[in-house]
């Protein structure tokens, strides 16, 4: 779910094209790190791909049942 999600909100950013406080930056790496620790690479990655490419209706219903 983690992969997924960090995904989904490095997209969201981008497209607004916002820039993730350096405090938040700090607690997205630990997030990231998380993650990683929690999948093989290449599993990582796949997730984090399928989250960049989510609409928003699919971040929050994914989030929301994943609850």
């Amino acid at each position: 779910m983690g992969a997924k999600l960090l995904g989904a909100a490095e997209a969201l950013l981008e497209s607004i094209g916002a820039v993730m406080d350096p405090a938040d930056g700090m607690i997205y790496e630990q997030g990231v790190a998380s993650a990683r620790a929690q999948l093989s690479g290449e599993e990582f990655e796949k997730a984090r791909a399928e989250g960049r490419a989510m609409s928003m209706e699919q971040i929050v219903d994914y989030a929301l049942g994943s609850v």
